[in-house]
């Protein structure tokens, strides 16, 4: 995770509040309240205290990585969207797969982050 975090902090505009999440896919997952979280901040304006809070029950990994750390409940909702199989999908450059693929952390991991576009990217990984 030390390269995620190290992109965000580094590639990230000025002004930005990037936020970090990782969640594990398994049989334990609770993906009904990720997803539900997801659909929840297309319509009403969600909080970090939620996000957290959600993030804790569920077990995944939520960190902010500068700005204000409101980019955590947009990094949540990003997961439970791209779980329900219905949105989401991964922009900038660098190329992941075909929409509705799920992207390994080893192929994250050995994707180039050194050119001068920095990418935004919401990946689930197994």
């Amino acid at each position: 995770m030390s390269l995620f975090r190290t992109f965000l902090e580094t590639r990230t505009e000025k002004g930005s509040d990037p936020g970090l999440c990782v969640a594990q896919l398994s049989d334990s997952l609770d993906g009904e309240s990720l997803m539900d979280f997801g659909k929840a901040a297309k319509n009403r304006v969600l909080t970090k205290p939620d996000a957290y809070a959600l993030a804790a029950k569920t077990g995944v990994h939520l960190s902010e990585h500068g700005g204000t750390g409101q980019g955590v409940v947009g990094a949540l909702a990003g997961i439970g969207l791209r779980l329900s199989g219905n949105d989401g999908r991964y922009r900038g450059w660098y190329h992941l797969g075909r929409p509705g693929d799920i992207v390994s952390v080893g192929s994250c991991v050995n994707t180039p982050l050194s050119t001068p576009w920095s990418p935004v990217m919401a990946a689930t990984c197994p």
